[in-house]
């Protein structure tokens, strides 16, 4: 099969591009190995993963703009869609994957939705950092400028949206907020576990800032390793 056909074949297909003498290739083909069936689908017995040697095919990885080894990129629908950028191991690499399955962002329509979502069942695992947006109908500007941020964050942060106003009020009155209105909940965080965007949330830039920065734990445990 050529590249463009494999790529074509799944709505998301992950691609490890490495050099079959490389050490570090090596190492992390160990276990992209034991992600893959972590991630493969019982009914078409298939996984997102997929990896190609540079040294055999130095076209298909030029093409890629690969230019260190290994390097492991996302692809939707055929087209590009981000690098992954996480810890060279199988279970960040299986949580990547998982929240790049998930809808960017996740809808939530009901009380249970929202429920759902904040006890972290909707992310199967894949981060301990969830950020919800409260927002109405009237509120397109906003809801423009969170979708936004979910698609370019997806992969590495779980994003729902609200857009029924009731609902997001109802929601809001649990955190002390207003619609329209972003909360980030951490559920591995005592000292910490929610946190309200203060600024502007129709700035994109903000935004995002909020959620990279506020996603860190306000007081870190250091263990032995």
């Amino acid at each position: 099969k050529t590249f463009p056909a494999t790529l074509k074949e799944k709505s998301l297909v992950v691609v490890v591009f490495y050099l079959s003498w490389d050490a570090r290739s090596a190492a992390f083909l160990a276990s992209c190995s034991e992600a893959s069936l972590a991630l493969k689908d019982d009914t078409t017995n298939s996984s997102p993963l997929a990896r190609v040697a540079c040294d055999d095919w130095p076209d298909v990885c030029q093409l890629n703009n690969v230019t260190s080894y290994p390097t492991t990129k996302a692809y939707r629908d055929g087209k590009f869609l981000k690098d992954y950028r996480g810890m060279l191991e199988t279970t960040a690499l299986v949580n990547f994957i998982r929240l790049l399955q998930l809808p960017a962002p996740v809808e939530l329509k009901t009380l249970e939705d929202v429920t759902s979502f904040k006890e972290g069942l909707m992310s199967t695992g894949g981060t301990n950092t969830a950020v919800l947006g409260l927002m109405g109908a009237d509120n397109q500007e906003e809801v423009g400028t969170f979708t936004s941020v979910a698609q370019e964050l997806q992969g590495n942060f779980l994003l729902g949206l609200v857009q029924d106003k009731e609902l997001a009020a109802e929601v809001c009155s649990s955190y002390g907020c207003t619609v329209p209105a972003v909360v980030l909940l951490k559920r591995d965080d005592p000292y910490q576990p929610f946190k309200l965007f203060p600024g502007k949330l129709a700035h994109k830039p903000s935004v995002l800032n909020f959620v990279r920065l506020t996603s860190l734990p306000v007081f870190p445990e250091l263990t032995p390793q």
